[in-house]
C-alpha cells in the first residue's frame, strides 16, 4: 500500500485510521489474533506496541515463555 509515495503495509495504515499515528518511529501495528502474518488488518485486533512488547505478545499468544535471563 502507498501513503505518501512511501510503501506502508495495510496493517499499520489500518493501525493509524483506527489509533491515529504511532507513539513513536519504533512503535509496530500488533496483531492480537496472532495472524499478522497472514495479513489480517481486522480494525480491533490491531494496536500500537513497541517491537519489545509485540514480541513479547507473540510468545505469550502461542504458549512459549522464554526464561528471563
Amino acid at each position: 500500500m502507498m501513503k505518501d509515495g512511501k510503501c506502508r503495509r495495510v496493517s499499520r495504515l489500518v493501525c493509524e485510521e483506527v489509533h491515529g499515528p504511532p507513539p513513536s518511529p519504533d512503535h509496530e501495528a500488533a496483531h492480537s489474533c496472532d495472524n499478522g502474518d497472514l495479513g489480517c488488518a481486522t480494525k480491533r485486533h490491531l494496536s500500537w506496541k513497541t517491537p519489545k512488547e509485540n514480541t513479547a505478545d507473540k510468545f505469550k499468544e502461542r504458549g512459549i515463555f522464554p526464561s528471563a535471563e
